[in-house]
Parts: structure tokens; C-alpha cells; sequence
């Protein structure tokens, strides 16, 4: 059998890996330059002189991606289920239906605890899990953690392209006499020859050139927190999450195991 706190420690290790592979994937990914924002005429606005800043997809956003993303995501939620029967193991009682718990509110979590049998790791345990707030609107991202191991079982966590323009000072128009420079966008891409902006023609700016320009791989989940963040950025919070949690008992109770009763 493992130390306390050891297998815990090995899924995260084990996520680290996956992150660095994860990471490895994108770098590789974004050095072929899959996508340019480009200065072309937009569809039946040819007539009026339009300019359009259009993003052309050379190259996909890679599926592989998706099950690194589901592998880092599995072992940082095994790592906490791993943590709760070490403390329950650490009493002395069985492991058995344990499960660290998360819930909708904090008005339900007693109940959870209960219901995931890690009482039986004893008050102070009880107390320590209650400090961490996993459940909605508490620990954000431990409890998203949690969302998205459920979502991957159902759905692929497909991450989506985010792109922007960062033009340089000498991209800008000249309104009424005026002089104003073009502001920086951004917007997800969901399509080759996806429009981020109309305007007049630009000086200096003519059909085809290759505008400065920043892509990103970011979560695309309505309704979670962390839709539209940066997804490298994002598991790395997520793993140093965990990786505090599990910290958080580590000292406290890193202790001989007792042997286990029949509870």
C-alpha cells in the first residue's frame, strides 16, 4: 500500500505531465501559424469599398487535444477522490463509498459529506473539507474540476480558437479630417473567413495585407466560469488548486495508517 498522501500526489504529478504535453501540443500548433487575420473585401459589400479584417484558418484547431485536456481534468478530480479515502483510511475506517464531495450550495454540504461517507475521517477532517467551499460560487475552481470530469464523460472537451487584432500605431483612419487610431479586438473563431471587423479602407493598409494579430485555445463552456479563459493558463489554476488542497491536510495528518474496521 501506498503512504498517505501518495497517490493524491501521483495524479497530480501525473496531470503535470499531461499539461507539459498539453503545452508541447499547442506551442507546436500555433509555431505552423494555423491562422492570419488578412485585409480582404467582405462578401456583398464589394460596391460601397468596404475592407473587411478576416481570419483565414490554414489549419484546424487539433482534436488530439481534446483527451490531454480530459486526462489532466480525470486525474486532478481522481487525485481529491484518492485524498479523501487516505484521510478515511488514516481513521482507521473503510474506504469503501468514499468520495470527496461537491454540491450546489453550502446548505447542502453536510449532507454530501455525509452522503460521500467521509465522516467517518472525523470532525476536524470535516471541518478542513468545509473550509474549502466546494460547491458552487465557493471554491470556483476546485468545483469546476469537478464539472468538467462529469462533462468529458458525456461530451469532448473541445477547446475553441479566440482571436485578435493588436494593430501596430501606423494602422489607423482618418474620418472627417480626424486622425483615430483602430482599436485592439478579439472575438472566438468559429469559422474561416470569420469577419472580426468592417471599416473603410485604411492608408497604407491595402487588400491582402497580413495584419498583426494574437490566437489563443480557450474553454468554450456557457455557463461556467471559466468559459472563454485561456485554457493552458486555466489548468495550470486548476492544478495548483488541487495541488493546495491536498496540502492543506498533508502535516495534519500525514500519519501512520490505522488498520481498517468494518464500518
Amino acid at each position: 500500500m501506498l503512504e498517505p498522501f501518495e497517490a493524491p500526489k501521483l495524479k497530480i504529478e501525473r496531470a503535470r505531465r499531461h499539461l507539459q504535453e498539453l503545452e508541447t501540443e499547442i506551442t507546436a500548433y500555433f509555431d505552423r501559424k494555423p491562422m492570419v487575420l488578412m485585409v480582404e473585401k467582405p462578401d456583398g459589400l464589394e460596391h460601397h469599398g468596404a475592407h473587411s479584417w478576416t481570419v483565414r484558418i490554414r489549419e484546424p484547431v487539433p482534436i488530439h487535444l481534446s483527451p490531454i485536456i480530459g486526462d489532466i481534468i480525470h486525474n486532478l478530480r481522481a487525485s481529491l477522490d484518492l485524498l479523501a479515502c487516505d484521510l478515511v483510511r488514516i481513521a482507521g475506517k473503510s474506504t469503501k463509498g468514499v468520495n470527496f464531495p461537491f454540491c450546489d450550495n453550502p446548505n447542502k454540504l453536510d449532507d454530501f459529506i455525509k452522503l460521500r461517507n467521509l465522516t467517518r475521517a472525523g470532525p476536524e477532517v470535516v471541518a478542513l473539507v468545509k473550509s474549502l467551499k466546494p460547491y458552487k460560487g465557493g471554491n470556483i475552481a476546485l468545483r469546476a474540476i469537478h464539472d468538467f470530469d462529469i462533462r468529458d464523460k458525456h461530451e469532448a472537451l473541445i477547446p475553441l480558437a479566440s482571436g485578435g487584432a493588436s494593430p501596430s500605431a501606423n494602422v489607423r483612419f482618418s474620418p472627417g479630417g480626424g486622425v483615430t487610431p483602430i482599436p485592439s479586438i478579439s472575438s472566438r473563431i468559429r469559422k474561416d473567413g470569420q469577419h472580426l471587423l468592417i471599416t473603410i479602407p485604411i492608408p497604407g493598409v491595402p487588400l491582402g495585407t497580413e495584419l498583426p494579430a494574437a490566437f489563443a485555445l480557450i474553454f468554450g463552456f456557457e455557463g461556467s466560469p471559466f468559459d472563454g479563459q485561456e485554457i493552458l493558463n486555466t489548468l495550470r489554476h486548476f492544478t495548483e488548486a488541487t495541488e493546495s488542497a491536498v496540502q492543506l491536510f498533508i502535516g495534519r495528518f500525514d500519519k501512520p495508517v490505522a488498520s481498517p474496521s468494518s464500518d
